[in-house]
Parts: structure tokens; sequence; C-alpha cells
């Protein structure tokens, strides 16, 4: 079942493109934020010269990782997660429909071989019983029992 794995669909790429792209840039940001805030605390230590004067909990970050962009990692692997599932349901869903295209051509070329095939036969029985109707000769009808001994017809 997974020896059939389609090409990647250019949407597909794309969004994946798109989401790659937004989360650098989110994360670009956030490291630009965390960039001015340890700027502006070196800064102040350097100004006061202690450490104490400059520390308050928020301000301050630990070993260069922030809460809020470990909120947003979590939420775009979550992202992620999310759509290469969907994507696996897509293509098993694309998988299955492509396998019912492929069975009904199938039945749609028996069917179309079976009308032929029906046409033939009713073309050949027509053709078999036009001689029988018409009383065996290919000329015509014959003149029936009241015309018998007459050799044409006149009012």
């Amino acid at each position: 079942m997974f020896g059939n794995v389609l090409p990647p669909h250019p949407v597909c790429d794309s969004i994946h493109r798109d989401i790659r792209l937004k989360n650098l840039v989110d994360e670009r940001e956030c490291l630009l934020e965390q960039i001015k805030k340890l700027k502006g605390q070196l800064e102040e230590r350097q100004k006061n010269g202690k450490l104490e004067n400059v520390r308050s909990e928020e301000d301050i970050l630990e070993n260069g990782t922030d809460i809020h962009v470990l909120d947003l990692q979590r939420d775009a692997n979550r992202q992620i997660s999310d759509l290469k599932f969907k994507l696996a349901k897509s293509e098993q869903e694309i998988t299955a429909l492509e396998q019912n295209v492929i069975r009904l051509e199938g039945q749609v070329s028996r069917y179309k071989s079976a009308a032929e095939n029906a046409e033939r036969v009713e073309d050949e029985l027509k053709a078999e019983s036009k001689p029988k109707r018409w009383g065996g000769s290919p000329e015509g009808p014959s003149p029936g029992p009241w015309l018998e001994g007459h050799d044409s017809w006149t009012p």
C-alpha cells in the first residue's frame, strides 16, 4: 500500500514552505527581541556595575531561553504534526480513490464489451428473422392465399 507513494502535491509544498517561512520569521523576531533585552541588560550592568539593580524575574533571560519562544515552538511542532497527519490521511484517500477509478474503469470496459456483443447478437437475430418474416424469399412477401392464382392486383 505504501509502494504507491505519490509525488508531493504543489499545494502541499507551498503550504509547508509558508509554514516554515512563518516559523522562521517568528523565531527571528523572538531572537531579535531577546538580543535587544540582553543588550539592554548589558548596558545596565555596565552603567550601574551591579547585577542586583537590573535583575527582575521577567526581564532577565536565563540561558538564552524564553518561555514565549518555547510556546511558539511547541505550537509550531503541534501544527506540523497535525498537518503531517492530515497529509498522510489525504494520501490514503487519494490512493483509495485511484483504486476505485481503476476498478470502475474495468467495469466500464466490461459493460461496454457486453453492450457491443449484445448489439452484434441483436443485429444477427434481425438478419435471421427478416427472410422468415418475408416468407423465406429475399424479393419480398408472398402474395398470400387471397391472391393465389392472380398475377396482379386490380381493384
